[in-house]
């Protein structure tokens, strides 16, 4: 497995470990069906950010202009897609708008963890060298 998808890989159980914690909290903490909100939120937020995964890696992996090409109008596809996914969840099931919310920013917040956390060169706490020798991540 190579590093992008070792990355991605992490921040996906941590998004599901702060989910199960946020609906459990949610259940316990709110009265009546807030809850469902977040799990909604939860359920899209996860779904949104494996197909960024997916279309980014495409994206990426790309040599060709067409493979880009391509690539770019599926993650133009996608955003359009999440933006009727979310109308259409907050029309029909008419979760509370702050709970979807909360749920929707798990993953994002997943991803800004575990990128402070794992760097790409390396272990967490590893200063970059450069080709010179000095320290390039150094904090003076």
């Amino acid at each position: 497995m190579n590093e992008r998808r070792r990355f991605i890989r992490r921040v996906e159980m941590l998004h599901a470990l702060t989910a199960l914690a946020a609906v459990g909290l949610a259940m316990m903490i709110w009265p009546g069906e807030r809850w469902t909100g977040v799990l909604a939120g939860v359920l899209l937020g996860a779904a949104n950010f494996r197909a960024m995964a997916m279309f980014t890696e495409r994206l990426t992996s790309s040599t060709t202009a067409g493979g880009r090409n391509g690539a770019l109008a599926l993650l133009v596809g996608k955003i359009m897609a999440l933006i009727v996914v979310i109308g259409v969840v907050m029309l029909i099931l008419k979760p509370n708008p702050i709970a979807f919310i909360l749920g929707v920013s798990l993953a994002p917040a997943a991803l800004l963890i575990m990128a402070a956390i794992a760097r790409p060169g390396g272990a967490a706490g590893q200063l970059d060298h450069a080709a010179d020798g000095s320290n390039v991540g150094e904090v003076l």
